[in-house]
């Protein structure tokens, strides 16, 4: 049997409506960062790496493959990202899907290969932004639930 997910914020002395403002606001400038992490490896792509678009197509599939997964990691709990594993089929999906987008990407498959150089470039840059967006997210639940800390603990009063 699957376990019982409880809504967010049930047991929060906050206000409803200020929780609704807070998660609007919070979710458009979630969306403003994602948008920035995604332009910014483009322009570093295009700009500062010289690549050409059949590379930089590549680099952006394997951006959006690895970054995917990371994303629903980060959002599916309300404390770190490591506080609460994910179930069996989410993560071994995850896992399998990533490896063979690496490998669609590095070799070439249905796309122009990048090698492993890039693919390593790549897989940091998703994994430092992955860390971002877990502290951003942290911090958002620290301010519209201010009864809990930054690990998602229940404070006392």
């Amino acid at each position: 049997m699957g376990r019982v997910l409880r809504p967010p914020f049930k047991d929060s002395i906050v206000d409803p409506k200020v929780l609704e403002t807070a998660e609007k606001l919070f979710r458009s400038k979630y969306e403003k960062l994602t948008k920035l992490e995604k332009h910014v490896l483009f322009y570093l792509g295009e700009r500062e790496f010289h690549l050409s678009r059949d590379l930089l197509q590549t680099f952006m599939f394997l951006k959006l493959a690895v970054a995917g997964h990371l994303t629903i990691f980060v959002t599916r709990t309300r404390g770190p990202f490591w506080s609460n594993w994910p179930a069996p089929v989410l993560l071994w999906s995850a896992i399998v899907t990533k490896v063979l987008a690496t490998l669609a990407a590095v070799y070439g498959w249905l796309m122009v290969p990048i090698g492993w150089k890039w693919t390593l470039v790549i897989w940091g840059y998703a994994l430092a932004w992955f860390l971002v967006n877990d502290q951003v997210k942290l911090v958002a639940y620290r301010i519209v639930d201010p009864q809990r800390s930054l690990l998602g603990v229940k404070r006392g009063r």
